[in-house]
């Protein structure tokens, strides 16, 4: 067994733009926002590879994009 993971994202788009080029009917925003969280209980398999007692791994991350 490698483990198992969970993930879970917010994302927020805004400034409605019809002249972005190539951009489809969901895609028409000058600003988006995402925040990401995930976290993953290591299994038996990867447990060779990681420091003792670090079998729980987590991650979180932000990201604006500005779209022209």
């Amino acid at each position: 067994s490698i483990g198992w993971e969970a993930d879970a994202a917010v994302k927020v788009k805004w400034l409605p733009s019809d002249d972005l080029p190539g951009a489809g009917p969901h895609d028409r925003y000058r600003m988006n926002w995402s925040n990401e969280f995930g976290i993953m209980q290591a299994g038996r398999a990867l447990a060779p590879r990681l420091a003792k007692n670090a079998d729980t791994l987590w991650t979180i991350q932000t990201r604006i994009a500005f779209l022209w």
